[in-house]
């Protein structure tokens, strides 16, 4: 337990060290939504209709605001760490550590997390109770937005660690952490809703795990799902937990011993 709570202290402070960006971000997330928030207006204005593609105007506005807070906390660059300990030949160190690798850098995110909660979540969440009058979901609902957000951590982390190990191949991979950078925001909803594309990308979205991220946690919120419907997608986003960290733990075999017989 010390261990655990040294790690996510670690990552904590690192977190500070470069709080520059946390505190950019509250600077660019107040901006965005007053963008959204003109955009939207206009587009709803301009159909005269009260309901577009599901959404009201206000869960729109809502939909924007849960996208930059559930953003804030699954947010994982794990991957750019590795790369640079790879580079840097800093992972001897890790590896001697009594606790497996995957979850030093995992117990580091938390900290981090945790970070992101206290300077960009809780200000955001604050400003939009007060001035953008949300309504909250029911406490069941509540809680069941909670545990669909920390699902989504897990997935986007192992994912994350697992494109992460590429670096012991590639040696480089900021190429490749933006194309999926990219990628990712664009299936996990964080532009638009998912219910905006054609229902053929819809049913495709549905064997990808990356609508669980942002998609359906914000849509638990805004209480769009049955309970019924909840309750398999939470089972989905246990069973992508579980592939992905497999799928990490097969993919580290492979590049610890590529970079044991590398003689490092």
């Amino acid at each position: 337990m010390v261990q655990f709570k040294g790690l996510m202290r670690m990552g904590f402070k690192e977190g500070i060290v470069y709080r520059a960006h946390f505190f950019v971000g509250l600077i660019k997330i107040p901006l965005t939504l007053i963008a959204f928030y003109y955009l939207w207006s206009a587009i709803f204005g301009f159909s005269g209709v009260e309901i577009i593609k599901g959404y009201t105007f206000a869960e729109m506005l809502i939909y924007y605001v849960l996208s930059m807070v559930v953003g804030a906390i699954v947010y994982c660059d794990v991957d750019a760490w590795m790369n640079e300990e790879i580079k840097n030949g800093e992972l001897v160190g890790d590896f001697l550590r009594p606790m497996a690798y995957v979850w030093q850098l995992f117990y580091n995110y938390l900290g981090l997390r945790v970070l992101a909660f206290l300077i960009e979540v809780l200000p955001v969440s604050i400003i939009a109770l007060f001035f953008l009058n949300i309504t909250l979901p029911s406490l069941l609902f509540g809680i069941l937005f909670i545990i669909a957000i920390v699902l989504a951590m897990f997935i986007n982390y192992f994912f994350t660690f697992c494109v992460g190990l590429t670096a012991f191949w590639l040696k480089e991979i900021q190429g490749i952490r933006r194309v999926k950078n990219v990628i990712v925001a664009f299936l996990e909803g964080a532009l638009i809703p998912l219910t905006f594309f054609p229902l053929i990308f819809q049913d495709i979205f549905k064997y990808l795990p990356f609508q669980y991220l942002r998609f359906v946690p914000i849509n638990i919120f805004l209480q769009k799902y049955a309970l019924s419907e909840i309750i398999i997608l939470l089972i989905i986003q246990l069973v992508w937990i579980f592939i992905f960290f497999i799928l990490a733990k097969v993919v580290f075999k492979f590049a610890f011993k590529k970079f044991a017989g590398a003689g490092v």
